[in-house]
């Protein structure tokens, strides 16, 4: 889940904080995210996450793991796919979980059915006082 929480975070809050996604300022705004008053906040981030491994996972869903042509030619083996050097390294050798996760950023984006733009509320805490205490 943590990559997917780094992915999350890299490619799409941190071009909305204006932040360069640094291992140390992913490292800070997970510590920020992780302190009891963001509760709300760090939990939809999990649960983005989660919903993006179960769809990627699961029999059947247009963009499913099962369904990337990489895994097909690599013999359908998913714990050998899972483990892949490659997975999730763009749409050359995982297109599907690319755009899966393209999508999930749109929803923390936008939010959708009434859901708060969560984008916007990861990014204010993470330029909310730079420093951890």
């Amino acid at each position: 889940m943590l990559w997917l929480n780094k992915e999350l975070l890299e490619k799409n809050i941190f071009n909305a904080a204006d932040r360069t996604a640094t291992n140390k300022n992913i490292t800070k705004a997970l510590l920020k995210l992780f302190k009891p008053e963001n509760e709300t906040t760090m939990n939809a981030l999990l649960d983005h996450s989660i919903s993006i491994a179960d769809d990627y996972l699961t029999h059947g869903n247009e963009y499913s793991v099962f369904k990337e042509p990489k895994f097909l030619e690599k013999g359908s083996d998913l714990n050998t796919f899972l483990n892949w050097e490659q997975l999730g390294k763009g749409k050359d050798y995982t297109p599907l979980l690319d755009n899966l996760i393209a999508q999930y950023k749109i929803v923390l984006k936008i939010g959708i059915h009434g859901q708060p733009k969560y984008r916007d509320m990861i990014r204010d805490i993470i330029l909310a006082n730079d420093t951890i205490e």
